[in-house]
């Protein structure tokens, strides 16, 4: 509303309360206050209904600083609802070449980053390899080194054995080694020669020794030309060999394999043959005085007659076994696996 308008309203509402001829003062002064209420309250409604259009004249610039803080943040609530919602912009062209360039940089650095690790990937497995290849010609090298020890171990082991059956045949023949002496030379010769060369044989080599002994009748009963006594003859393989009325006493044959081994009537006095094996071994009449006879395996063996003096059967194992009084024990055959009968 303005000035012109209210001085208008002014004016009408002054003439019209001095046409008034009311009787009583106080009952006019009553109306024109009322009156004049009432135009303020109108006034007042008028400017907040067309505030938004209002536009302040150099009167309303000289008005109280309060009055023109509320009417500028009036105006400025007005003037943001009136405004449009912002839409989102487009991209521009300049800001797609940017993503696009950052994008081709973390590819570049991403194919980067795959060469390197493929890279490395390979010369890993190169050097694995080569690794590899070598350890598994180290070892190449190392197992052909230890066949050829053990080849060289085994052709020196057969010479020892050749000129050892070269020595005693000279000694057999040219010496008259059967014949000779307790005291002679050549017994002495012999059996230095004879000890020597079993310590540097293996068992099966030993076993063709003591055949070569037996059969040239060196080591009778009744006639022991060489004296095997102390001679290691431990895990010696003496299987299913004749050794009827020879003289082993004092031998070291622990482990050994006698099985089905002919042992009727040999000297086996004081000999160790403890873990043993002489299932099925014929020993009628042999002599085991003194033997240590731990954890033999006596199953299937013959002990007629058996001279067992001094000796301990507890730890023995038995079954189906011919002892020296005839009977036949089958004390441990469960064990054995052995089914007992005959």
């Amino acid at each position: 509303m303005s000035q012109e308008q209210q001085d208008t309203i002014k004016v009408s509402l002054e003439s019209g309360t001095s046409n008034s001829q009311a009787p009583d003062t106080a009952a006019s002064y009553a109306a024109s206050t009322e009156v004049k209420q009432l135009w303020e309250g109108l006034v007042k409604r008028y400017e907040r209904l067309d505030l938004e259009h209002y536009k302040p004249d150099k009167q309303d610039l000289n008005s109280s600083p309060t009055d023109r803080t509320e009417i500028a943040n009036y105006s400025k609530e007005s003037s943001l609802m009136s405004l449009p919602p912002s839409k989102p912009q487009a991209p521009t062209p300049s800001s797609d070449n940017s993503l696009r360039r950052a994008g081709l940089r973390e590819k570049k650095l991403w194919n980067s980053l795959k060469v390197l690790l493929v890279s490395a990937a390979l010369v890993s497995g190169i050097v694995y390899l080569q690794e590899h290849s070598k350890q598994r010609e180290i070892e190449g090298h190392q197992a052909v080194t230890q066949r050829e020890q053990a080849l060289v171990q085994d052709n020196a082991r057969q010479e020892s054995l050749n000129r050892y059956f070269d020595t005693m045949t000279a000694l057999l023949f040219d010496r008259k080694l059967r014949t000779a002496k307790d005291n002679d030379e050549v017994r002495v010769i012999a059996h230095a020669k004879t000890i020597t060369t079993l310590q540097s044989l293996d068992s099966k080599r030993k076993g063709l020794l003591l055949l070569f002994l037996q059969e040239a009748k060196l080591i009778e009963r009744d006639n022991t030309v060489i004296s095997l006594t102390n001679a290691d003859l431990s895990y010696t393989n003496l299987s299913s060999m004749n050794f009827y009325r020879s003289n082993l006493s004092g031998t070291n044959l622990n482990g050994a394999d006698l099985s089905n081994t002919n042992l009727s009537g040999a000297n086996l006095s004081s000999v160790n043959l403890s873990e043993a094996n002489l299932s099925g071994a014929n020993l009628g009449n042999a002599n085991l005085s003194n033997a240590n006879l731990d954890s033999v395996n006596f199953s299937n063996a013959n002990l007629n007659n058996v001279n067992l003096s001094n000796v301990n059967l507890e730890y023995a194992f038995l079954c189906k076994t011919i002892l020296s009084d005839a009977t036949i024990s089958n004390r441990n055959c469960k064990k054995l696996g052995i089914a007992p009968g005959l």
